[in-house]
């Protein structure tokens, strides 16, 4: 005589996805998020780059972006090349 084992995931022939439940929906941005811009870099080679700045460095305007972008591009985080144009994204 074989012992059936049911796995705790399968009720009524159904599976129930444990994986899949989440306290929040995975579509809303989390706190982190909000408190990031994302600036649109265009390149003078045709290309466009991204650049997410944290809020309180943008709070009096995006003066500042330029030079941020400049910056990470010393460190390889954004495309090499000359900044055309910044523009806000969200």
């Amino acid at each position: 005589m074989t012992d059936a084992v049911e796995s705790p995931r399968v009720l009524t022939g159904r599976t129930v996805r444990v994986a899949m439940l989440a306290k929040t929906s995975p579509w809303r941005r989390t706190t982190a998020l909000r408190k990031t811009v994302m600036y649109s870099l265009r390149l003078a080679d045709g290309r466009t780059g991204y650049v997410v700045v944290p809020q309180e460095l943008v709070e009096h305007g995006d003066e500042d972006v330029p030079s941020i972008a400049r910056e990470r591009q010393r460190r390889g985080e954004v495309p090499g090349g000359d900044i055309i144009s910044v523009k806000r994204v969200r």
